[in-house]
């Protein structure tokens, strides 16, 4: 039997507890007997994906010096880090990943009051998310959810320069 102790100060939230407790198991069983008795969440895989990638640490520098040569550079991080915190974790954190459809992510990307640009890097990191979820076998290989999705006008400019 394992024992896991969590600080109130680290997850001062009972969703952010319950994610890294999933965690927890994950790491302690295999996936396939995590994915077996629990609906793992796009929170679980934020975290994982923050965690992996070393986001924290490398927006935590000052940019242009990067000591981390195998990660994003600084400003790739930052945005994805503020991307995941500000979008996409209030949203769909407590969801699991396979209740989420493409439908469902189209209409919340349409709704967010972001630029088409913001839109398409937002979409493009969820797409992300996804397919680490489907290497870290949260959820079978298969069609990316947000592939379905398309945007229109991500990559044209709002105004002339």
């Amino acid at each position: 039997m394992c024992q896991i102790t969590l600080s109130a100060l680290e997850y001062p939230t009972e969703t952010k507890a319950r994610v890294r407790l999933q965690e927890g198991v994950l790491r302690i069983n295999d996936p396939k007997a995590f994915k077996a008795h629990n609906k793992p969440t796009l929170g679980l895989v934020i975290d994982r994906f923050i965690k992996e990638e070393r986001l924290e640490e490398i927006a935590t520098q000052p940019p242009g010096k990067t000591s981390i040569t195998d990660g994003f550079s600084w400003s790739t991080a930052a945005s994805y880090r503020s991307n995941l915190k500000t979008h996409i974790w209030p949203k769909w954190g407590n969801t699991s990943i396979h209740e989420i459809k493409a439908l469902e992510i189209s209409e919340w990307l349409k709704s967010l009051p972001l630029s088409p640009k913001t839109h398409g890097h937002v979409g493009a990191l969820l797409h992300l998310l996804f397919k680490r979820a489907m290497l870290w076998n949260l959820m079978g290989v298969q069609s990316n959810p947000s592939e379905l999705v398309k945007l229109k006008g991500a990559s044209k400019r709002m105004k002339k320069p």
